[in-house]
This record gives structure tokens, C-alpha cells and sequence, in this order.
């Protein structure tokens, strides 16, 4: 038996490194309009600890719709095991407050190991494992701490870089060179390594198209599960294709210098076993990235956690019409609720719904188009 928690805000907690954390006002409102995102990830029995006052006619024809049997609480069983978006020292803090006895929580030792795995420079080390087993990568990043290393670095990348925080989220503490003059990035440097201790300096790729791979680690053992391709805005995450395995695969690889994505998927098994070990348990998704050029980026970072790409991978197996077309959308803004879902079998079939319950900040829904 699991409880499930949406907290988006991890990565930024992550950074704080904190018990107590209290995130920016977006992340607040993100976290509050999807509270009940888990439903979609949970099983028979499971919880997810939210509020549902207000909520619970439309909680009930969702349960019925989509056959699921989900117990929405403020409190959760104490003897149950936690399951957030991600794992910090703060949804420790928050998990225990909502019920849950520490000793059904990973220990403070496992908490920092996977905060440590959690930082931009385990995206290093895994490019460098994969160069190591022949896959061809862009030049490695630098982790610098001092205003000499970042120039040293700058001027290894011929001034075309990014700057990215050890730990940051949806698009936060990211600045690239093309679109922020190299001054205003330095001087946000200065802080981020106050707070954080060092920056990662990567180069600017040409980038056409963003894509993941979705991995779930248990006992010892990472496991690849599927294809995950995302539009962005910038670098703000908008949404995921809901397509067949295969479909993905062929738009991928089509865009790739005769790259086979398989090949690259057994290989970051063997380099995620090695790095994560025993130390992480739960999905984690490797941000890649096709080129211009037709070459891969195979690891932009390492989500050590649940991403929205796992959401829209769970709802293209469990509860969109086998095959078909469709979109998971989160967006920014005052919506009215959708009422055009055709549903069969405790399947979309065409149409679309909302996925929480409307509100006004952010629209969380998928939609079937038909063929």
C-alpha cells in the first residue's frame, strides 16, 4: 500500500537541502492544482494525500469513468509506503506530517545519497561512462566553483554555453548564452554558487527536438520502460505526445545519424546500475536531445524522480484507446472545465479531459484525436 504526493516543487528542494521548505509561489500553485495527478499513477488501495473538499462529485465520476479505486486523504495510513513526485529532506518533513511513520521512510543517510545523485554532475559522469562504452557525446561539462573556472569553461565552449544550477527545475536556473548576455549569466552565477556551491557549464547544442527515457529502479537492478517526447517553451515543459512505443521510436530514429535507440537504452541500463546501485528506488527519466545535425545528446540530466513524461506514459498504456493518437497537456492560465471525452472501456477514445479538477492557474488534461 502506497501514498502518493504531487510535490513539483523537489528539485528546488533538493537545492535548499532543507526539512522545512517553502517553494516560490508557481511551484505552490503547480503542486496545489495537480494534487490529484497521482490518482492516474496509483493502484487498488493506494492513497494520495490531498485535500479533496470541494472536489469529490468530480474525484467519484473520475473513479468511475476510468475504473479507478483511489483513497484521496489529507492523512495518510501510518504503516504505508511513501510515494512522492520526488524525494528530499522536505517531503520527509511533509510525509510524516501527513501520518506516516518515519521508519516506512528512506533514512536520512539515503536521503542525501540520492539529493548527491540528484545534482547536475551525475549528468556528467553518465556521458562519460557512455563515451567509455562507445556512444559518441557532445564535450563534457564542467562543474566550476570559482569565477576563474567559468571562464576557463566559457572559453572551452568558445562562448556558446549553458549555465545550469547543481539543482534546479522546469526551466529554473537555467541560462543560455543566446538569449542572456554572458555578464547577467556571470552575475547569476556568483549567487548560485553562494547557495548551491558550484554551476555546471555545458555547451550550446543546436537543439530540434527533445525527447526522454523512462528507467524504473528496483533492488539494485534500473530497468528501461519507454520513450517520453516533450514540447517545451524555452525551457518550460508543455506537454507529451501520447503515441505507440514503436510510433516514437520511428520519429526519434528518423532524426538520428542511423542511431539505434535500443542500443542506447541497454548501455544507460549498464551505466545507471552502476552509478545508482542500491541507492534509489522509483522512476527516474534521462533528458536527451536530437541535434541539428542529426547527432544525439544522450543525457541532458538525470531525473532522479517522477516526471511528467512517466504521467503521459501510464496514460497512453492504461487509459487512452490502444493506438491511438493523443496529448498530455499542462498549462498555464484560467480554464473551463472540458466536456468533450468519449469514453469506452475505461478508455479515452476521443476527445478530452481534464486530469484534476479545473482550476484557475494550470490545466492538467489529455485528449485523444481520431484517426
Amino acid at each position: 500500500m502506497k501514498s502518493f504526493i504531487f510535490n513539483p516543487e523537489n528539485d528546488l528542494a533538493l537545492a535548499s537541502g532543507n526539512k522545512v521548505y517553502t517553494p516560490p509561489r508557481n511551484a505552490v500553485l503547480l503542486a496545489r492544482c495537480g494534487a490529484l495527478l497521482p490518482m492516474w499513477l496509483a493502484k487498488s488501495g493506494d492513497t494520495v494525500i490531498a485535500d479533496k473538499s470541494g472536489v469529490e462529485n468530480w474525484i467519484d465520476n473520475i473513479c468511475v469513468m476510468f475504473n479507478l479505486d483511489v483513497n484521496v486523504s489529507n492523512t495518510a495510513p501510518s504503516q504505508s509506503k511513501g510515494e512522492p513526485w520526488g524525494w528530499s529532506p522536505a517531503i520527509v518533513t511533509k510525509l510524516t506530517s501527513a501520518g506516516i511513520n518515519r521508519s516506512c521512510l528512506p533514512d536520512d543517510v539515503t536521503i542525501e545519497r540520492m539529493r548527491q545523485l540528484s545534482h547536475r554532475r551525475t549528468s556528467i559522469e553518465i556521458n562519460r561512462q557512455l563515451s567509455l562504452l562507445g556512444i559518441t557525446t557532445p564535450p563534457l561539462a564542467v562543474e566550476a566553483s570559482t569565477s576563474d573556472e567559468i571562464a576557463k569553461a566559457v572559453n572551452h565552449f568558445g562562448g556558446h554555453f549553458v549555465m545550469k544550477s547543481p539543482w534546479s527545475s522546469t526551466g529554473r536556473g537555467v541560462f543560455l548564452s543566446n538569449t542572456t548576455n554572458t555578464e547577467t549569466i556571470l552575475k547569476n552565477a556568483e549567487g548560485i554558487i553562494r547557495r548551491q556551491g558550484s554551476v555546471i557549464i555545458e555547451p550550446l547544442l543546436d537543439r530540434k527536438t527533445d525527447f526522454a527515457m523512462l528507467f524504473y529502479a528496483v533492488n539494485g537492478k534500473v530497468e528501461y520502460r519507454g520513450l517520453s517526447l516533450f514540447d517545451t517553451v524555452g525551457t518550460a515543459y508543455t506537454g507529451n505526445l501520447l503515441l505507440p512505443e514503436s510510433v516514437l521510436k520511428q520519429q526519434v530514429e528518423q532524426q538520428l545519424n542511423e542511431i539505434n535507440l535500443s542500443s542506447i537504452a541497454n548501455k544507460l541500463e549498464t551505466v545507471l546500475n552502476d552509478i545508482i546501485k542500491n541507492d534509489y528506488e522509483g522512476w527516474l527519466g534521462v533528458d536527451m536531445m536530437v541535434q541539428n545535425n542529426g547527432q544525439l545528446a544522450p543525457c541532458i540530466e538525470l531525473n532522479l524522480r517522477k516526471t511528467m513524461g512517466v504521467v503521459a506514459l501510464i496514460l497512453r498504456d492504461r487509459f487512452i484507446a490502444e493506438g491511438s493518437t493523443g496529448r498530455f497537456m499542462v498549462e498555464h492560465g484560467i480554464f473551463e472545465p472540458l466536456n468533450s471525452a468519449k469514453i469506452e472501456n475505461n478508455r479515452l477514445v476521443d476527445g478530452e479531459i481534464d486530469l484534476v479538477p479545473p482550476a484557475q492557474g494550470f490545466r492538467i488534461a489529455m485528449k485523444v484525436v481520431s484517426e
